[in-house]
């Protein structure tokens, strides 16, 4: 499981998580309960034929998907080109 990583907010009495981007009151940290921090896509420009997944760091082909955990690798409709 990821955890937040907090930072001073842009308001006073907030923070916001470097990862994910969530905006909370100070307070609320404290007492837990919020929703566990899903970090933004990377995506991962390359045209080899297999590349290491961030999320599970397993060598898996170079598709829109890792055929291992299902973290999506790269945008919608993207092609590998100039592969050979």
């Amino acid at each position: 499981m990821i955890t937040h990583s907090w930072q001073e907010g842009a308001e006073k009495g907030y923070l916001r998580c470097e990862k994910c981007g969530l905006v909370v009151k100070s307070y609320k940290v404290k007492r837990g309960g919020l929703p566990p921090c899903k970090p933004k896509i990377n995506f991962i420009e390359s045209k080899e034929f297999v590349i290491r997944c961030p999320e599970c760091e397993k060598l898996v082909p170079n598709t829109i998907f890792c055929i291992n955990c299902s973290k999506q690798l790269h945008p919608l409709g993207w092609k590998r080109e100039g592969v050979e």
